[in-house]
């Protein structure tokens, strides 16, 4: 089986040579081997967008995950991700967007109507655990034009439980999901970490991509065990920091938090929650498409590309000896299936490659 490691961008490589042999004017569905093989919706082209269809309902994903989450031990069923982490996916990646979003957009529209030389106030964006978790930077904020009276902050607390981490999935865990297949388990998640920590750490990942895209601020602040505890300690850190003419937005999917924000001096606090949504297709851009890719790869390791019954490729988020560079550049490892495609695809990959390799170009 031929396989890469690419770059998340790096996938249009092979979605190009698909394109180029028609494949992707039919139907093609993407399915979670861990399901079951579960189809979780069908693509297809549509000029320079892709056409996501059917995406799998709540009441469609139950019928696979109840069967499997049942026969677990309850410490085991945190592996298998439920429903809301699969439609979480479609916010990670920019397709869904959150409710609040226009209100924050409106906000910040006024502010860069502001002259800072003339009296404005700078306003710093915080963004809470969940927020870095959702990807709401990456997907949003970071396409906002420059404004000097707009800047991030960052708070060291917020760092902290985005690095905590589990043990290792290792072997013997492995084995006693025994309702799964283990040597499925093992190409995916032998030796990597749990699905929470997985989570926890593309939270962790938006952390450092503020850091190097921004001019924001970091401000020390201790970090506890309990999660009320490193509330305060955030609302503390926010609130020592605000001052005459600084203002800090802060932006959570907590209702709790914000809350407590409410009220504390020079502090905007605003939440963006994530409403139910009975819409089953999309019309997404490439990349929207592949970060989805990526986030349910992360999620479940492994998605599968077929058509009519004949399996394409698959694409794995996490596997067995991805390593830490892999993890901080969003590598994935696409696997191709021996198909009567299989020497067009791989021939049109590789010259591609090559020609991005001569020109120096890094997607």
């Amino acid at each position: 089986m031929k396989y890469y490691i690419l770059k998340c961008p790096e996938m249009m490589l092979f979605f190009n040579a698909l394109s180029r042999l028609n494949i992707l004017k039919k139907k093609i569905k993407i399915q979670i081997p861990l399901m079951n093989n579960m189809t979780v919706f069908s693509i297809q082209q549509r000029d320079e967008r892709v056409n996501i269809n059917q995406f799998v309902s709540i009441d469609e994903y139950a019928k696979h995950y109840y069967p499997i989450s049942k026969r677990l031990k309850e410490k085991d069923q945190k592996e298998i991700p439920d429903y809301q982490a699969l439609k979480s996916t479609l916010f990670q990646s920019g397709i869904l967007v959150p409710s609040g979003q226009d209100k924050l957009l409106s906000l910040l529209a006024d502010i860069r109507k502001q002259d800072i030389l003339h009296g404005g106030d700078v306003y710093y964006i915080a963004c809470d655990t969940n927020v870095l978790r959702d990807r709401f930077f990456s997907t949003c904020l970071s396409k906002m034009p420059y404004h000097q009276n707009i800047d991030f902050i960052l708070c060291e607390t917020v760092r902290d439980e985005l690095k905590n981490r589990q043990d290792k999935l290792k072997k013997q865990k492995l084995k006693d999901i025994r309702t799964l297949n283990y040597d499925q388990l093992e190409e995916c998640f032998l030796n990597q970490n749990t699905l929470e920590d997985r989570m926890r750490y593309v939270g962790f990942m938006e952390y450092n991509v503020i850091r190097s895209q921004t001019s924001c601020e970091e401000i020390e602040a201790p970090s506890k065990k309990n999660g009320m505890q490193n509330d305060r300690e955030i609302i503390n850190a926010y609130s020592d920091f605000v001052d005459v003419g600084k203002k800090i937005i802060f932006i959570s999917r907590d209702n709790e938090i914000v809350r407590m924000m409410t009220g504390e001096s020079n502090v905007i606090p605003i939440i963006l929650e994530h409403k139910p949504s009975r819409r089953k297709n999309f019309s997404v851009t490439w990349d929207q498409f592949f970060d989805l890719l990526y986030m349910m790869g992360i999620l479940f390791g492994k998605l599968r590309l077929v058509k009519e019954k004949h399996q394409i490729a698959d694409i794995y988020g996490v596997w067995k000896g991805k390593d830490v560079e892999e993890w901080e550049s969003g590598y994935v490892k696409l696997c191709l299936h021996a198909t009567e495609h299989h020497t067009e695809i791989t021939h049109t990959m590789g010259r591609n490659m090559s020609i991005l390799k001569q020109l120096n170009i890094n997607m």
